[in-house]
C-alpha cells in the first residue's frame, strides 16, 4: 500500500505488531502493540502534514468468511472481538480528531455490525487491474494472482474526512475464484500474508486520486 507514496518521495510509516522496527528509504516500519506506538502515532498527527491513515484490521478475526470460527474464538477469548475492532476505531479515531483523510480496509466483514456502519463503496482487485501495465506480474506471488490483478475478492472500504474514492478502471478476471482460496489451504502464516496482501491496482490507484504534492508524510 506505501510503495506508490514512498516511490514519490513521501515518508511512510507503518505500524505492525508484526514486524520489527526498521527503515528502508522512504518507509518507516514500526513494531508492537499500537497501545506501545502512541506517541509516534500522536507526533505524527500533531505535526499537521499527514496526507492519509490506511488502515487494515485483521479479517482474521472479522472476515465473514471465518464465520464458522468466531464460536470458538469466543470461548478462548471472549474480547476477540474487541481487540481486532479496536484497531478499526483506533485509526477512525486519530483520523477525526486530527481531520486526516482516512479509510479502513476489510473483506465482507463484521464491522457493519459492530460499527453499525455500512461500508462507503466496495471493490475487487480487478476494478482497478487497468492502473496496471499489460504484462504486468504480481510483485510478491506472481505463482498465486495473476497480473494486472485479474482477479474477484470483494473488499469493502470505509472512508471519510476528505479521502477521495479512486476511479474504477477495471479488467476482465480470469476466473470468478478468488486465488487466495482455490491455490491455498490451512491457516499457515504464509497463507495470512498471501492472504492479506494489498492489491497493487487499488494501492496505485488510492495514490493517484489522494496525492497532494505539499504534504509530507503519508
Amino acid at each position: 500500500m506505501a510503495k506508490p507514496w514512498a516511490d514519490s518521495g513521501i515518508e511512510c510509516h507503518l505500524f505492525d505488531m508484526g514486524m520489527p522496527d526498521s527503515r528502508n528509504g522512504n518507509i518507516i516500519k514500526w513494531g508492537g502493540d499500537l497501545r506501545m506506538r502512541r506517541k509516534q502515532l500522536g507526533e505524527l498527527c500533531r505535526n499537521n502534514n499527514v496526507l492519509v491513515i490506511a488502515c487494515f484490521s485483521p479479517c482474521t478475526d472479522l472476515a465473514v468468511a471465518g464465520a464458522r470460527h468466531f464460536e470458538k474464538k469466543a470461548l478462548n477469548d471472549s474480547m476477540f472481538w474487541a481487540v481486532a475492532m479496536g484497531l478499526y476505531w483506533h485509526g477512525v479515531f486519530l483520523a477525526d480528531f486530527f481531520n486526516i483523510p482516512y479509510f479502513c480496509e476489510n473483506p465482507k466483514t463484521m464491522i457493519t455490525t459492530l460499527d453499525d456502519r455500512k461500508p462507503d463503496f466496495k471493490f475487487h482487485p480487478c476494478d482497478f487491474g487497468g492502473y496496471l501495465p499489460e504484462g504486468h506480474q504480481h510483485c510478491l506471488f506472481p505463482e498465486i494472482y495473476p497480473g494486472r490483478d485479474a482477479y474477484n475478492k470483494e473488499t469493502w472500504i470505509w472512508c471519510g474526512n476528505g479521502f477521495v474514492p479512486p476511479v474504477k478502471i477495471p479488467v476482465s478476471p480470469v476466473s470468478n475464484d478468488y486465488p487466495g482460496w482455490a491455490k491455498l489451504g490451512g491457516k499457515s502464516e504464509r497463507t495470512k500474508e498471501i492472504r492479506s496482501v494489498t492489491p497493487e491496482g487499488f494501492a496505485k490507484a488510492v495514490f493517484v486520486a489522494n496525492y497532494k504534492s505539499n504534504l509530507k508524510i503519508a
